[in-house]
């Protein structure tokens, strides 16, 4: 699957195309082209608007998942859910949780 991001906004300081504004083609999740503008072939998804902006993924320190013990609440899967649909690639659970996350059987659970 190829996917054509037009005219994005790249927030990237380790990236030689930061503060810049391009056309970014993706191909089976690998970036394989950025240019100014790429000639559009018909076999791509195309994603363009006005204010897109392209960064790495993201990384929640503070994450509330509430699992084990309030998953009425929010489960793991939800909130890794809600966190990839956010552009969050990490997240740091926090250990307000019943039982307390101290264990390392705990922590290779939430892991």
């Amino acid at each position: 699957m190829k996917v054509l991001i037009q005219q994005a906004y790249i927030i990237d300081p380790g990236s030689p195309y930061n503060g810049s504004r391009s056309d970014i083609l993706i191909e089976a999740g690998v970036i394989k082209e950025i240019q100014s503008r790429i000639a559009v072939s018909g076999d791509e998804t195309i994603i363009t608007g006005d204010n897109i902006y392209v960064s790495p993924g993201w990384v929640d320190i503070f994450s509330n998942f509430a699992d084990p013990g309030q998953e009425y609440k929010e489960t793991l899967q939800t909130g890794a859910a809600a966190a990839a649909a956010g552009g969050f690639t990490d997240v740091f659970v926090l250990p307000n949780t019943l039982p307390v996350i101290d264990s390392k059987a705990q922590v290779e659970y939430i892991k």
